[in-house]
């Protein structure tokens, strides 16, 4: 991460506001200067303008058109700064000593170092009188201490001033023989407390007035003069032309010039906005809309860049480029929207269950938070905060929006959807939640099939496989590949095997359903002529998997014969009626493949038992279920997969318990309902040693409902 410092450029190269020719202007100003009279420069303008930037702009240009001469003949350059020295005392003797250095310096004429000598003893009165009333601030309370020593301190004084005036006119004698000015700039003067900028003035007015004297002054002016309006009774800016003899506002540089160095900047640290012509177009709107009046200066520029530079590369990938950058402008530009916006999430997203508040509400809520916004950039801020969140466009603006515009949003990672809102101002994903990292890791192993299985079992496990699916078709949208879904759709169907049973958790649609969704869409990408060869390359490629490809099988074939009202077009449809009819028989195939083997304890095994129905006849299945219940070791699973689970929560809870039932009206078409109750109750009763807690749990659940009645009768 390369962070932009603060400081102040050093050099012509580094100008990328054009400033060279300004700067060349005072220095040719300061070069063609031949008064002995000391001069004062000030540069104006308000903090972040460049006033530091363009001082050393002059400087080189003075220091490069004079660097053919002696160093005699040379100009002398001090850059004093102030605003670490505290107290009039320290800011005066701080100022000679460095002077006195300055002119002490080897190479410079001898008049350079007679005024230096004798500067040493400038400040040796100077520090002598300002203990004393006729130069410099009264005694107090330790003058009264030292009433008796009136008379003498006195003349002491006396003596004093006179060989304080003495020895200025020495140093002034010796600076006239100079050949060129001595150059001092004074930088970030209104960094200074009120009475420290007082104490500066009179220094440059009374102390150090010196001839062939050049002072650089740079400082914010309106400042400046409130700070001297205690001292001057109003009259500020006459007491300031006393002293000032040239003034000079730093120019503004150009919008264009601040929005070249801006883009350059988010080019570097982004590099790119992604291709997809929807955030193009986002990203173009801000760009070319009201992202570039936020910024006033290059200041400004660099505390935006810093702030994007170091979220970016922590959350690269995980949210849309586009919402970052238009966050990070709140960050910096107004930070009370900001957080207004961090701790009010159910108010900006729009998944929430607060979207359907009555807009009037929302409307005088966000014009409230449109007061918070900092006066010069309402316009370009607020339609900024419309552009991030639509549920405050929708609220503001008065209309709705479609479901596709919400699938929009989360494919492109968009901070209006709850799941990616906390990532932006964390920098980490909520707990449960799944990374661009994590879902590249996978898509790695797609044609690893054997690894696929153990990593995707993880995620049906601790239920993080319905955040995962929606990443998985992402990530197919832009990396299709047939070998590879082919892969992916075998681990799912193996893996979908071993779900556990009681499926306790976020309320929602059930996992099955998602991932029977999932793999229908990601079919649905192949040519319709592809797509029963494939799907029946993966069934048979499947091993010991029955629940998830027969599943599929039916979800496919009622296309064709719809129990419901909703009837399809042909284009629809995943396959043609004929294709419908193969899928169909393979399906049959793989129930009388596993009918005598692991058939009985499959998951849904009440769904495949209607589907067999279906497709053959209830006799044929009847007969398998009586054979399969005359087995006492066969009675638990088989009962496990005819019940379903119903799921119950507390208000306002997302978390569900789910509840297995079986019921008597889905298994009495297939068997003798109350001899297979007679049947689990000895089965109970003798407690065999094989019969596990879960087994025994499937057993007593069936006994106590089975004569309930049914909450749908």
């Amino acid at each position: 991460m390369n962070l932009l410092g603060d400081l102040p450029i050093k050099c012509k190269e580094d100008d990328a506001l054009e400033r060279i020719g300004f700067a060349e202007h005072i220095a040719n100003g300061i070069l063609s200067w031949t008064s002995d009279e000391p001069l004062c420069i000030a540069l104006h303008g308000p903090w972040g303008s460049g006033k530091t930037s363009l001082i050393n702009l002059c400087l080189e240009i003075i220091k490069s058109k004079t660097q053919a001469q002696s160093l005699e003949n040379r100009p002398i350059i001090m850059q004093f700064q102030p605003w670490i020295i505290s107290g009039q005392e320290q800011l005066i003797k701080s100022f000679l000593t460095q002077l006195r250095v300055t002119l002490k310096k080897p190479g410079l004429s001898k008049y350079a170092h007679e005024a230096a000598d004798s500067m040493e003893k400038y400040e040796n009165l100077l520090g002598i009188a300002a203990w004393f009333p006729y130069v410099g601030e009264p005694l107090g309370k330790l003058g009264k201490l030292l009433a008796h020593f009136k008379h003498e301190s006195h003349r002491i004084a006396e003596k004093s001033d006179a060989d304080l005036e003495s020895n200025k006119e020495s140093i002034c004698s010796a600076l006239s023989e100079l050949k060129s000015p001595i150059i001092i700039t004074i930088d970030d003067i209104d960094r200074l407390t009120s009475q420290e900028i007082r104490q500066l003035f009179q220094l440059i007015k009374a102390v150090a007035d010196f001839p062939k004297t050049i002072y650089i002054l740079a400082f914010d002016h309106s400042l400046v003069e409130k700070a001297l309006e205690p001292f001057q009774s109003g009259c500020n800016t006459s007491y300031l032309e006393k002293i000032i003899q040239l003034e000079f506002e730093v120019p503004n540089p150009s919008r264009s010039k601040i929005a070249d160095v801006l883009w350059s900047g988010i080019d570097s640290i982004v590099r790119t906005i992604p291709s997809e012509e929807y955030e193009q177009k986002r990203w173009n709107e801000i760009k070319f809309g009201p992202l570039p009046a936020l910024f006033r200066n290059i200041r400004d520029v660099k505390r935006y860049l810093n702030s994007v530079n170091f979220m970016f590369p922590v959350i690269k990938g995980e949210v849309s480029s586009v919402d970052l950058l238009i966050l990070e402008a709140f960050h910096v530009f107004c930070p009370t929207l900001y957080r207004t916006i961090r701790n009010s999430r159910d108010v900006f997203i729009s998944d929430s269950p607060m979207r359907h508040q009555e807009r009037d509400d929302k409307k005088k809520w966000v014009d409230s938070i449109t007061e918070q916004l900092p006066t010069h950039c309402v316009k370009e801020l607020t339609e900024m905060l419309l552009h991030l969140f639509p549920e405050i466009e929708s609220a503001i603006r008065n209309h709705s929006w479609g479901n596709e515009f919400f699938q929009t949003w989360d494919k492109n990672q968009r901070i209006c959807i709850s799941s990616y809102f906390d990532f932006y101002f964390q920098g980490q994903l909520p707990e449960g939640q799944i990374s661009a990292k994590e879902v590249n890791n996978i898509s790695k192993y797609l044609d690893e099939p054997q690894n696929l299985e153990l990593i995707l079992k993880n995620y049906f496990f601790d239920d993080r496989i319905r955040k995962l699916l929606p990443k998985i078709e992402q990530y197919f949208e832009n990396n299709f590949s047939d070998s590879k879904l082919k892969n992916l759709v075998i681990s799912l169907f193996k893996v979908g095997e071993d779900i556990p049973i009681k499926p306790d958790g976020l309320s929602g649609t059930p996992t099955d359903w998602l991932v029977k969704g999932t793999i229908y869409r990601l079919v649905k990408k192949l040519k319709q002529d592809n797509r029963t060869p494939f799907l029946t390359v993966v069934i048979e490629s499947s091993d010991n998997a029955i629940c998830y490809p027969i599943s599929l099988i039916s979800y496919i074939w009622r296309e064709w014969n719809p129990t419901d009202k909703k009837d399809l077009t042909d284009k629809e449809k995943l396959v043609s009626q004929e294709d419908a009819g193969k899928l169909k028989n393979l399906a049959l195939a793989l129930i009388k493949k596993y009918q005598d083997g692991a058939l009985y304890k499959t998951r849904h095994l009440i769904s495949i038992l209607y589907d067999w129905e279906r497709w053959s006849s209830i006799e044929e299945v009847k007969s398998w279920v009586n054979v399969t219940i005359a087995d006492d070791k066969k009675i638990p699973d088989f009962l496990g997969g005819c019940g379903g689970f119903i799921s119950s929560s507390e208000f306002g809870s997302h978390f569900a318990h789910y509840e297995l039932q079986i019921s008597r009206k889905d298994i009495e078409q297939f068997c003798d309902v109350d001899e297979l109750k007679k049947k689990c109750e000895q089965l109970l009763s003798k407690n065999p040693t094989w019969l596990t807690d879960q087994q025994k749990e499937i057993v007593s659940i069936f006994l106590k409902g089975i004569d309930k009645k049914d909450i749908w009768d």
